[in-house]
Protein backbone atom coordinates (compact mmCIF):
# COMPACT_ATOMS: atom_id res chain seq x y z
CA UNK A 1 0.00 0.00 0.00
CA UNK A 2 1.27 3.46 -0.92
CA UNK A 3 0.24 6.73 0.73
CA UNK A 4 0.67 10.07 -1.04
CA UNK A 5 0.16 13.29 0.93
CA UNK A 6 -0.19 16.90 -0.15
CA UNK A 7 -1.62 18.86 -3.04
CA UNK A 8 -2.22 17.25 -6.42
CA UNK A 9 1.23 17.96 -7.87
CA UNK A 10 3.01 16.86 -4.69
CA UNK A 11 1.08 13.58 -4.52
CA UNK A 12 1.75 12.90 -8.17
CA UNK A 13 5.46 13.54 -7.74
CA UNK A 14 5.61 11.22 -4.70
CA UNK A 15 3.86 8.53 -6.72
CA UNK A 16 6.21 9.06 -9.66
CA UNK A 17 9.36 8.87 -7.55
CA UNK A 18 8.22 5.80 -5.60
CA UNK A 19 7.28 3.85 -8.73
CA UNK A 20 9.54 5.35 -11.39
CA UNK A 21 10.93 2.03 -12.61
CA UNK A 22 7.50 0.40 -12.71
CA UNK A 23 6.04 3.39 -14.56
CA UNK A 24 8.82 3.26 -17.14
CA UNK A 25 8.24 -0.47 -17.57
CA UNK A 26 4.53 0.09 -18.03
CA UNK A 27 5.12 2.83 -20.60
CA UNK A 28 7.35 0.49 -22.61
CA UNK A 29 4.78 -2.33 -22.44
CA UNK A 30 1.73 -0.18 -23.15
CA UNK A 31 2.89 2.26 -25.82
CA UNK A 32 4.28 1.09 -29.15
CA UNK A 33 7.96 1.92 -29.74
CA UNK A 34 6.90 3.01 -33.22
CA UNK A 35 4.96 5.89 -31.62
CA UNK A 36 7.45 8.75 -31.34
CA UNK A 37 7.23 11.65 -28.90
CA UNK A 38 5.34 13.91 -31.31
CA UNK A 39 2.77 11.18 -32.01
CA UNK A 40 2.29 10.53 -28.30
CA UNK A 41 1.64 14.21 -27.71
CA UNK A 42 -0.79 14.37 -30.64
CA UNK A 43 -2.82 11.42 -29.35
CA UNK A 44 -2.73 12.50 -25.71
CA UNK A 45 -3.61 16.19 -26.22
CA UNK A 46 -7.42 15.96 -26.56
CA UNK A 47 -7.64 13.66 -23.53
CA UNK A 48 -5.44 16.05 -21.55
CA UNK A 49 -7.51 19.07 -22.57
CA UNK A 50 -10.76 17.34 -21.58
CA UNK A 51 -9.30 16.33 -18.21
CA UNK A 52 -8.29 19.96 -17.61
CA UNK A 53 -11.91 20.96 -18.15
CA UNK A 54 -13.17 18.19 -15.85
CA UNK A 55 -10.75 18.67 -12.95
CA UNK A 56 -7.53 20.66 -13.30
CA UNK A 57 -6.10 19.03 -10.18
CA UNK A 58 -5.98 15.69 -11.98
CA UNK A 59 -3.78 17.28 -14.65
CA UNK A 60 -1.56 18.67 -11.89
CA UNK A 61 -1.34 15.18 -10.40
CA UNK A 62 -0.35 13.69 -13.76
CA UNK A 63 2.17 16.51 -14.24
CA UNK A 64 3.68 15.58 -10.88
CA UNK A 65 3.71 11.92 -11.92
CA UNK A 66 5.69 12.82 -15.01
CA UNK A 67 8.15 14.96 -13.03
CA UNK A 68 8.68 12.28 -10.41
CA UNK A 69 9.02 9.32 -12.76
CA UNK A 70 10.88 10.81 -15.71
CA UNK A 71 8.07 9.92 -18.10
CA UNK A 72 6.52 12.64 -20.25
CA UNK A 73 3.14 14.12 -19.42
CA UNK A 74 1.81 12.68 -22.69
CA UNK A 75 2.90 9.20 -21.63
CA UNK A 76 1.21 9.52 -18.24
CA UNK A 77 -1.98 10.75 -19.92
CA UNK A 78 -1.95 7.77 -22.30
CA UNK A 79 -1.43 5.31 -19.43
CA UNK A 80 -4.69 6.68 -18.05
CA UNK A 81 -6.50 6.78 -21.41
CA UNK A 82 -6.99 3.25 -22.76
CA UNK A 83 -9.97 4.66 -24.64
CA UNK A 84 -7.46 6.36 -26.95
CA UNK A 85 -6.75 2.95 -28.49
CA UNK A 86 -9.04 0.50 -30.25
CA UNK A 87 -10.34 -2.22 -27.94
CA UNK A 88 -8.57 -5.07 -29.70
CA UNK A 89 -5.30 -3.08 -29.83
CA UNK A 90 -5.25 -2.34 -26.11
CA UNK A 91 -2.76 -4.49 -24.22
CA UNK A 92 -4.59 -4.00 -20.91
CA UNK A 93 -7.89 -5.81 -21.53
CA UNK A 94 -9.81 -6.33 -18.31
CA UNK A 95 -12.86 -8.23 -17.14
CA UNK A 96 -14.72 -7.88 -13.87
CA UNK A 97 -17.68 -9.10 -11.83
CA UNK A 98 -19.52 -6.62 -9.60
CA UNK A 99 -22.06 -7.28 -6.84
CA UNK A 100 -23.77 -4.91 -4.44
CA UNK A 101 -26.45 -4.89 -1.77
CA UNK A 102 -28.16 -2.38 0.47
CA UNK A 103 -30.28 -3.25 3.52
CA UNK A 104 -31.57 -1.23 6.44
CA UNK A 105 -28.38 -2.06 8.33
CA UNK A 106 -25.58 -2.38 5.79
CA UNK A 107 -24.59 -1.25 2.30
CA UNK A 108 -21.73 -3.07 0.59
CA UNK A 109 -20.43 -3.19 -2.98
CA UNK A 110 -17.72 -5.56 -4.16
CA UNK A 111 -15.79 -6.50 -7.26
CA UNK A 112 -13.39 -9.06 -8.66
CA UNK A 113 -10.96 -7.09 -10.82
CA UNK A 114 -9.77 -9.27 -13.68
CA UNK A 115 -6.81 -8.55 -15.95
CA UNK A 116 -3.95 -10.18 -17.78
CA UNK A 117 -1.64 -10.88 -14.81
CA UNK A 118 1.45 -9.79 -16.76
CA UNK A 119 -0.21 -6.45 -17.52
CA UNK A 120 -1.33 -6.03 -13.90
CA UNK A 121 2.24 -5.99 -12.60
CA UNK A 122 2.54 -3.41 -9.85
CA UNK A 123 -1.18 -3.29 -9.03
CA UNK A 124 -1.52 -1.85 -5.52
CA UNK A 125 -3.63 0.20 -3.16
CA UNK A 126 -2.94 3.93 -3.37
CA UNK A 127 -4.12 6.27 -0.64
CA UNK A 128 -4.36 9.96 -1.49
CA UNK A 129 -4.50 12.49 1.34
CA UNK A 130 -5.14 15.98 0.05
CA UNK A 131 -5.92 18.89 2.40
CA UNK A 132 -8.29 20.31 -0.23
CA UNK A 133 -10.20 17.12 -1.17
CA UNK A 134 -11.57 13.97 0.46
CA UNK A 135 -9.09 11.28 1.36
CA UNK A 136 -9.44 8.39 -1.07
CA UNK A 137 -8.16 4.82 -1.43
CA UNK A 138 -8.02 3.35 -4.93
CA UNK A 139 -6.77 0.25 -6.70
CA UNK A 140 -4.25 1.50 -9.24
CA UNK A 141 -1.38 0.54 -11.50
CA UNK A 142 1.94 2.43 -11.50
CA UNK A 143 1.31 5.83 -13.08
CA UNK A 144 -2.45 5.36 -12.85
CA UNK A 145 -5.12 7.58 -11.33
CA UNK A 146 -7.06 4.53 -10.17
CA UNK A 147 -9.74 2.08 -11.22
CA UNK A 148 -12.04 1.56 -8.23
CA UNK A 149 -12.14 3.03 -4.76
CA UNK A 150 -13.77 4.65 -1.76
CA UNK A 151 -13.44 8.06 -0.15
CA UNK A 152 -13.57 9.15 3.48
CA UNK A 153 -17.32 9.86 3.28
CA UNK A 154 -18.05 6.23 2.41
CA UNK A 155 -18.83 6.96 -1.23
CA UNK A 156 -17.54 3.96 -3.18
CA UNK A 157 -17.31 3.17 -6.86
CA UNK A 158 -16.75 -0.04 -8.83
CA UNK A 159 -17.13 -0.52 -12.58
CA UNK A 160 -16.95 -2.86 -15.56
CA UNK A 161 -15.32 -2.55 -18.96
CA UNK A 162 -17.83 -2.71 -21.81
CA UNK A 163 -17.04 -2.58 -25.52
CA UNK A 164 -18.64 0.05 -27.72
CA UNK A 165 -18.64 0.87 -31.39
CA UNK A 166 -17.97 4.57 -30.72
CA UNK A 167 -15.43 6.56 -28.73
CA UNK A 168 -15.66 10.24 -27.79
CA UNK A 169 -12.57 12.27 -26.94
CA UNK A 170 -13.61 13.33 -23.47
CA UNK A 171 -11.84 13.04 -20.16
CA UNK A 172 -10.72 9.40 -19.85
CA UNK A 173 -12.72 7.21 -17.52
CA UNK A 174 -9.95 6.92 -14.92
CA UNK A 175 -10.00 10.70 -14.56
CA UNK A 176 -13.79 10.62 -14.31
CA UNK A 177 -13.65 8.00 -11.56
CA UNK A 178 -11.21 10.01 -9.47
CA UNK A 179 -13.28 13.16 -9.99
CA UNK A 180 -16.41 11.35 -8.81
CA UNK A 181 -14.61 10.22 -5.67
CA UNK A 182 -14.24 13.87 -4.67
CA UNK A 183 -17.99 13.97 -4.03
CA UNK A 184 -19.75 13.00 -0.82
CA UNK A 185 -22.66 10.78 -1.79
CA UNK A 186 -24.25 8.66 -4.49
CA UNK A 187 -26.81 11.29 -5.47
CA UNK A 188 -24.24 13.98 -6.24
CA UNK A 189 -22.05 11.45 -8.06
CA UNK A 190 -24.93 10.33 -10.27
CA UNK A 191 -25.85 13.96 -10.96
CA UNK A 192 -22.26 14.60 -12.04
CA UNK A 193 -22.28 11.53 -14.28
CA UNK A 194 -25.40 12.83 -16.00
CA UNK A 195 -23.78 16.22 -16.54
CA UNK A 196 -20.44 15.19 -18.04
CA UNK A 197 -19.45 13.51 -21.31
CA UNK A 198 -18.16 9.93 -21.29
CA UNK A 199 -15.62 8.45 -23.71
CA UNK A 200 -17.17 5.03 -24.27
CA UNK A 201 -19.59 2.50 -22.84
CA UNK A 202 -18.97 1.47 -19.23
CA UNK A 203 -21.00 0.34 -16.26
CA UNK A 204 -20.65 1.74 -12.75
CA UNK A 205 -22.07 0.78 -9.38
CA UNK A 206 -21.94 3.41 -6.65
CA UNK A 207 -23.01 3.38 -3.02
CA UNK A 208 -22.63 5.54 0.07
CA UNK A 209 -22.93 5.49 3.84
CA UNK A 210 -26.61 6.50 3.77
CA UNK A 211 -27.53 3.28 1.94
CA UNK A 212 -28.03 4.81 -1.50
CA UNK A 213 -27.13 2.29 -4.23
CA UNK A 214 -27.05 3.12 -7.94
CA UNK A 215 -26.18 1.29 -11.14
CA UNK A 216 -25.20 3.49 -14.07
CA UNK A 217 -24.35 2.54 -17.64
CA UNK A 218 -22.70 5.36 -19.58
CA UNK A 219 -22.18 5.79 -23.30
CA UNK A 220 -20.69 8.46 -25.57
CA UNK A 221 -22.89 11.25 -26.92
CA UNK A 222 -25.96 10.02 -24.99
CA UNK A 223 -27.50 10.34 -21.53
CA UNK A 224 -26.38 7.64 -19.07
CA UNK A 225 -28.92 5.06 -17.93
CA UNK A 226 -29.43 5.13 -14.15
CA UNK A 227 -31.12 2.56 -11.90
CA UNK A 228 -31.62 3.30 -8.20
CA UNK A 229 -34.66 1.16 -7.35
CA UNK A 230 -33.00 -2.20 -6.66
CA UNK A 231 -31.61 -3.35 -3.31
CA UNK A 232 -29.16 -5.70 -5.03
CA UNK A 233 -27.13 -5.36 -8.20
CA UNK A 234 -24.87 -7.60 -10.27
CA UNK A 235 -22.91 -6.72 -13.39
CA UNK A 236 -20.27 -8.24 -15.63
CA UNK A 237 -18.77 -7.22 -18.98
CA UNK A 238 -21.87 -6.81 -21.11
CA UNK A 239 -24.43 -4.02 -21.19
CA UNK A 240 -27.89 -4.43 -19.68
CA UNK A 241 -29.78 -1.27 -20.70
CA UNK A 242 -31.26 -1.48 -24.22
CA UNK A 243 -29.86 1.90 -25.30
CA UNK A 244 -26.36 0.85 -24.24
CA UNK A 245 -26.66 -2.61 -25.79
CA UNK A 246 -27.54 -0.86 -29.05
CA UNK A 247 -24.06 0.70 -29.22
CA UNK A 248 -22.17 -2.26 -27.77
CA UNK A 249 -19.79 -4.18 -30.01
CA UNK A 250 -21.02 -7.67 -29.23
CA UNK A 251 -18.43 -9.36 -31.43
CA UNK A 252 -15.55 -7.86 -29.45
CA UNK A 253 -17.32 -8.39 -26.13
CA UNK A 254 -17.92 -12.08 -26.82
CA UNK A 255 -14.40 -12.64 -28.13
CA UNK A 256 -12.68 -10.92 -25.20
CA UNK A 257 -15.05 -11.94 -22.36
CA UNK A 258 -17.21 -14.92 -23.41
CA UNK A 259 -17.73 -15.78 -19.72
CA UNK A 260 -19.51 -12.50 -18.97
CA UNK A 261 -23.08 -13.80 -19.26
CA UNK A 262 -22.30 -16.83 -17.09
CA UNK A 263 -20.65 -14.71 -14.39
CA UNK A 264 -23.60 -12.32 -14.24
CA UNK A 265 -26.16 -15.15 -14.09
CA UNK A 266 -24.20 -16.98 -11.42
CA UNK A 267 -23.78 -13.85 -9.30
CA UNK A 268 -27.52 -13.16 -9.51
CA UNK A 269 -28.26 -16.77 -8.57
CA UNK A 270 -25.98 -16.60 -5.54
CA UNK A 271 -27.45 -13.27 -4.45
CA UNK A 272 -30.93 -14.78 -4.54
CA UNK A 273 -29.84 -17.93 -2.67
CA UNK A 274 -28.22 -15.87 0.10
CA UNK A 275 -31.07 -13.40 0.51
CA UNK A 276 -31.61 -14.24 4.20
CA UNK A 277 -28.00 -13.63 5.24
CA UNK A 278 -27.37 -10.69 7.57
CA UNK A 279 -23.59 -10.40 7.13
CA UNK A 280 -23.40 -8.59 3.80
CA UNK A 281 -19.60 -8.45 3.72
CA UNK A 282 -19.37 -12.21 4.16
CA UNK A 283 -22.17 -12.76 1.66
CA UNK A 284 -20.44 -10.82 -1.10
CA UNK A 285 -17.03 -12.28 -0.27
CA UNK A 286 -18.39 -15.80 -0.80
CA UNK A 287 -19.82 -14.77 -4.16
CA UNK A 288 -16.44 -13.38 -5.24
CA UNK A 289 -14.86 -16.75 -4.31
CA UNK A 290 -17.25 -18.78 -6.50
CA UNK A 291 -15.74 -21.32 -8.92
CA UNK A 292 -18.78 -22.63 -10.76
CA UNK A 293 -17.79 -22.76 -14.43
CA UNK A 294 -14.10 -22.94 -13.47
CA UNK A 295 -11.74 -21.71 -14.81
CA UNK A 296 -13.87 -18.94 -16.37
CA UNK A 297 -15.83 -18.45 -13.16
CA UNK A 298 -16.59 -15.42 -10.98
CA UNK A 299 -13.20 -16.03 -9.37
CA UNK A 300 -11.58 -16.29 -12.77
CA UNK A 301 -8.46 -18.30 -13.59
CA UNK A 302 -6.59 -17.83 -16.86
CA UNK A 303 -7.75 -20.11 -19.67
CA UNK A 304 -8.33 -19.66 -23.40
CA UNK A 305 -10.04 -17.83 -24.94
CA UNK A 306 -9.88 -15.24 -22.14
CA UNK A 307 -6.52 -13.63 -21.36
CA UNK A 308 -7.59 -12.20 -18.01
CA UNK A 309 -8.05 -13.70 -14.57
CA UNK A 310 -8.94 -12.32 -11.16
CA UNK A 311 -5.91 -10.39 -9.90
CA UNK A 312 -7.63 -8.42 -7.13
CA UNK A 313 -10.91 -8.19 -5.28
CA UNK A 314 -12.39 -5.38 -3.23
CA UNK A 315 -15.16 -5.16 -0.66
CA UNK A 316 -16.36 -1.66 0.15
CA UNK A 317 -18.52 -1.47 3.28
CA UNK A 318 -20.06 1.95 2.82
CA UNK A 319 -21.94 1.83 6.12
CA UNK A 320 -18.73 1.34 8.08
CA UNK A 321 -16.70 3.43 5.61
CA UNK A 322 -14.19 0.58 5.27
CA UNK A 323 -12.40 -0.32 2.04
CA UNK A 324 -10.90 -3.82 1.91
CA UNK A 325 -8.48 -4.73 -0.89
CA UNK A 326 -7.20 -8.23 -1.69
CA UNK A 327 -4.45 -8.73 -4.27
CA UNK A 328 -4.49 -12.06 -6.10
CA UNK A 329 -7.25 -14.55 -6.82
CA UNK A 330 -10.30 -13.99 -4.63
CA UNK A 331 -10.12 -17.63 -3.53
CA UNK A 332 -6.60 -17.28 -2.13
CA UNK A 333 -6.40 -17.03 1.68
CA UNK A 334 -4.43 -13.79 1.79
CA UNK A 335 -5.44 -11.08 4.23
CA UNK A 336 -7.24 -8.00 2.96
CA UNK A 337 -5.55 -4.61 3.21
CA UNK A 338 -8.14 -2.46 4.96
CA UNK A 339 -8.42 1.31 4.85
CA UNK A 340 -10.73 2.28 7.72
CA UNK A 341 -12.15 5.71 7.03
CA UNK A 342 -14.75 5.02 9.73
CA UNK A 343 -12.13 5.43 12.44
CA UNK A 344 -12.39 9.23 12.12
CA UNK A 345 -15.10 11.66 11.10
CA UNK A 346 -14.84 13.02 7.54
CA UNK A 347 -13.72 16.62 7.19
CA UNK A 348 -16.58 19.00 6.49
CA UNK A 349 -14.16 21.17 4.50
CA UNK A 350 -13.47 18.42 1.98
CA UNK A 351 -16.95 17.71 0.65
CA UNK A 352 -18.32 18.84 -2.68
CA UNK A 353 -22.01 19.10 -3.38
CA UNK A 354 -23.99 18.09 -6.41
CA UNK A 355 -21.85 18.38 -9.52
CA UNK A 356 -18.97 19.21 -7.14
CA UNK A 357 -17.38 21.60 -9.60
CA UNK A 358 -17.29 18.91 -12.27
CA UNK A 359 -17.78 20.11 -15.83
Amino acid sequence: MYTFVGNAYERGKQHGRALADAIGDRVSRTLSPDMDAAERIRIAQPWLDATEELDADLVREMDGLAAGSGATLAEIVLLNSPEAFKALESVEKRGCTVVGVTTKDQTVIAQNWDANPQRAKGLAVHQHRDPQAPDVAVLALPGGLGFIGMNEYGLALVNNDLFGVQTARTAPSQAIRRALLKLTDTSSAVSAMLAIAHPTVRSYVLADSTGALAAVEVLPHETPVVSTAATTVVHANHAVAPSVRAVEDRDIQESVHPSSAHRARRAAELMEQSDEESDQQGRLRRILHDHKGFPLSICSHSAPPEESCTVASVIFDCTKRQAAFHLGHACEPHAYEVVDFGATAPSAAHGRGAHGGLA
